[in-house]
């Protein structure tokens, strides 16, 4: 959490597959939810994943009343909400994963007014789309020249046996 530009320490808590954030300035709570109504799970690393059509499910407290609260996604800056704090410094929202998002992994960034006055900034990674177990290009990449190197380490030993064998023949 970014407190007038400036780290702040915070508290992170996986309570029923949500994400629980508090630091002095501000408290969030973040979930996802699916289009029947339910929450979604964290998958068991305590990722946060989405659909096309899922719901963030956001509820903040410790903003300045009346002020403006923006939720924006990256990879692309997409907002997808924004709303006013209510008097008694809470806000509660459901905003839509756009259905023109990439699948893999993206930022929530939550962006208030603490009631301290400061400027409050919360990034949440999370990732979109079914599928996604993590590996990547990259990893495809790393697991084929490790199995290149295990062939390569197994045949070329047995091929000079082979080639022994048959000149002592």
């Amino acid at each position: 959490m970014l407190v007038n530009g400036e780290a702040t320490p915070l508290t992170i808590a996986r309570v029923n597959n949500s994400y629980k954030i508090t630091s002095a300035e501000l408290g969030l709570v973040l979930q996802i939810v699916s289009g029947d109504g339910s929450v979604v799970p964290l998958d068991a690393d305590g990722n946060i994943n989405a659909e096309e059509g899922d719901l963030v499910d956001v509820q903040v407290s410790g903003a300045r009343p009346d002020d403006d609260i923006n939720i924006w996604m990256f990879s692309t800056p997409i907002q997808i909400g924004q709303g006013s704090v209510s008097e008694d410094g809470t806000f509660t929202g459901r905003f839509g994963i756009p259905s023109d998002v990439d699948n893999g992994r993206h930022r929530l960034v939550l962006k208030t007014v603490s009631f301290t006055g400061s400027e409050s900034t919360v990034t949440i990674g999370f990732i979109v789309g079914s599928g996604n177990n993590g590996n990547s290009a990259i990893s495809a990449i790393i697991y084929a020249t490790l199995g290149i190197a295990v062939f390569v380490a197994l045949a070329i030993p047995a091929r000079r046996r082979r080639r022994k064998k048959l000149a002592t023949a």
